[in-house]
């Protein structure tokens, strides 16, 4: 009996996060920057961290993020990039207590 590869019981999560991009911002008359809207894209680090993990040929992909709705566009691209799924915890999906 072949024994499997560790590689392929593996299951690795890669964590994104959305840091505004500068064209996000618009500056206001007073000189303060004002955040117009959320522009995200994945970081050099992020779309490196799919690719390796794609290489170990785990048994699964995920990428995962949290946070604002606008968050979902990192894991269309990380699903592109190979990711195998993709999870969106919600701003409002934990509860805090005070």
């Amino acid at each position: 009996m072949v024994e499997k590869k560790i590689t392929e019981k593996l299951k690795i999560a890669v964590l994104l996060n959305a840091e505004p991009l500068p064209e996000s911002y618009d500056i206001g008359k007073d000189g303060m920057a004002i955040e117009k809207r959320l522009v995200v894209d994945l970081s050099a680090a992020e779309a490196k961290a799919i690719a390796e993990a794609k290489k170990l040929q785990p048994q699964k992909v995920t990428a995962l993020t949290y946070g604002y709705q606008e968050q979902t566009e990192l894991l269309k691209k990380a699903l592109a990039l190979g990711a195998d799924e993709a999870i969106h915890i919600g701003r409002y999906d934990w509860a805090v207590t005070p």
